[in-house]
């Protein structure tokens, strides 16, 4: 892989684990392929929206508990 880099994150323990627990839930083999998994459900999830309803939806999302409310 060319240019590639390591994102090296320090997550809380709570956070690894939840990411795990999608990485078995999206059938992804590496954290790597979770990762681009997530980052298409989350582009493909914001294409269809407006600005409004996209700023409205990102302000909705509670990084404390993992949830998104219904907006």
């Amino acid at each position: 892989m060319n240019g590639s880099k390591n994102l090296n994150l320090k997550v809380p323990e709570s956070l690894f684990y939840e990411f795990h627990r999608l990485k078995g839930a999206l059938k992804a083999e590496t954290n790597q392929d979770c990762l681009k998994k997530l980052l298409i459900i989350a582009d493909i999830r914001l294409k269809g929206l407006t600005k409004q309803e996209k700023d409205k939806f990102l302000l909705k999302i509670s990084v404390e508990n993992h949830n998104v409310e219904d907006f």
